[in-house]
């Protein structure tokens, strides 16, 4: 989603700001909706509502952010060659985002192995979007790469496994990848596990 605020909302754009209320946000929006297009009302105001959720959940995959490698240059430098880069992983699964802490001028991060989310399931075709962006505290994140969207049964196997990241993907009309664009950008190496819901 894009969001556009005028008048005193401008404030916002500021990046100290933004990636805040960007969260606080898709929160809100995440809490009311199952993406692609559902929005959950209450009709029963008793627990009836929770026990139907329950029982559509399949499971939750845990997403662990692990390493990087030959990531681009986020940031500029005035000795060429020298440029590096704050990365960050973000994550989205359904309408659930997250991101992971960033590591702090590398091309090649690491993340702790505390660095971890977990997603409710409720499909097992909804995709993991990982994309890794370099933090700036003056200016908007900057784009290291994506990666191919994978559903949950392709992100279980590509588990703790090298993965190309790409400048941009393009999608098409019905949201699945038609092609990479750009040069590809690095790994990216992500930890997926699937816990069973009883």
């Amino acid at each position: 989603l894009e969001y556009k605020f005028t008048g005193a909302g401008k404030i916002t754009e500021l990046p100290v700001l933004r990636r805040g209320v960007r969260a606080a946000i898709d929160s809100i929006i995440a809490s009311r909706m199952l993406l692609p297009n559902s929005i959950m009302v209450a009709l029963v105001h008793d627990d009836a509502t929770w026990k139907l959720g329950a029982k559509n959940l399949k499971g939750v995959i845990r997403v662990t952010a692990q390493s990087a490698t030959s990531l681009g240059n986020g940031d500029w430098s005035f000795i060429p060659g020298r440029g590096s880069s704050d990365p960050y992983v973000h994550v989205r699964v359904g309408s659930n985002t997250w991101s992971s802490s960033t590591v702090k001028g590398s091309n090649s991060p690491k993340w702790p192995t505390s660095d971890y989310h977990d997603f409710a399931v409720y499909d097992l075709s909804q995709k993991v979007v990982v994309e890794v962006l370099d933090e700036d505290w003056m200016t908007s994140d900057d784009s290291l790469g994506v990666l191919l969207p994978l559903s949950i049964p392709d992100a279980l196997a590509e588990s703790q496994k090298p993965l190309q990241l790409f400048k941009h993907i393009k999608y098409n009309r019905s949201h699945i990848p038609s092609s990479t664009q750009g040069k590809v950008q690095g790994q990216l190496q992500m930890k997926y596990e699937w816990f069973n819901i009883s």
